[in-house]
């Protein structure tokens, strides 16, 4: 959908209204070095895979990618500390400063990550999937299945803003009740990724949008207003085959 309006130029919703305007930045430039960024880029690209690699025991492919993606940030972090500081690009004042500001950052996204998974282990000693399950086999068609995954996922991933989350709470729930239905268990998987990627990419509390609002020099409410017409479009045809394909399955 993307690479058809794209190619095409088409304009629909609030984006045949939007124009580009630059905004006034305390920022400067004072001519340093784009190794700055590159850098601190292309060693953190090179130590994942040095630490899955460690972590592995030897094996990349067993290595864990949480604990080496932990491993990096640190080294990456400690080595922009001596480099910038050692080249005087940044005082030990300012690196500190700006660290702890992008940590914080985070901590949303980690505590609605936390209690997303947190939901997600107690609805599975819960038996909630199964007891759902038991509900749709009586009140649902199992051609549906998919579609209604589809929406409850985007419900939910749009009112936590984040899909990760969103797959902790859905897949638990989706998988027995794809099971029990007999219906296409890579179909219902399919309809929770795509509807926890749709609801996240809509968010307004999403770090997807607020990170694509940052890098697109725009406000976060015009870019939400801006992006939503194409992703109710996409998310509409989505809909539309997840239904196709369970008539077909």
């Amino acid at each position: 959908v993307t690479f058809l309006f794209i190619w095409f130029n088409i304009d629909i919703g609030a984006m045949k209204k939007a124009r580009y305007t630059a905004r006034n930045s305390d920022i400067t430039s004072n001519g340093a070095s784009m190794f700055y960024m590159l850098l601190p880029i292309a060693l953190m690209v090179l130590l994942v895979f040095v630490f899955l690699y460690i972590t592995g025991g030897g094996d990349i492919l067993k290595g864990s990618g949480s604990s080496s993606i932990f491993y990096t940030m640190l080294t990456v972090l400690l080595f922009t500390l001596f480099y910038f500081v050692g080249t005087k690009n940044m005082s030990l004042s300012l690196w500190s400063k700006t660290a702890l500001e992008g940590a914080w950052k985070l901590v949303p996204i980690a505590l609605i990550l936390l209690f997303a998974f947190a939901i997600g282990e107690m609805t599975t000693e819960l038996k909630t999937g199964h007891y759902l399950a038991s509900l749709a086999t009586q009140n649902l068609s199992v051609t549906l299945l998919a579609g209604v995954i589809f929406l409850i996922a985007s419900v939910i991933s749009f009112s936590t803003g984040t899909s990760w989350g969103t797959f902790s709470i859905m897949i638990p729930i989706a998988l027995p009740m794809a099971v029990a239905m007999d219906a296409n268990v890579a179909l219902c998987i399919g309809a929770v990724i795509s509807g926890g990627v749709f609801g996240d990419h809509c968010s307004p509390i999403s770090d997807t949008t607020i990170i694509s609002s940052m890098a697109a020099d725009c406000e976060l409410v015009e870019h939400v207003n801006t992006q939503l017409p194409y992703a109710l479009i996409s998310g509409g045809v989505a809909f539309v085959l997840f239904i196709l394909f369970g008539f077909i399955g």
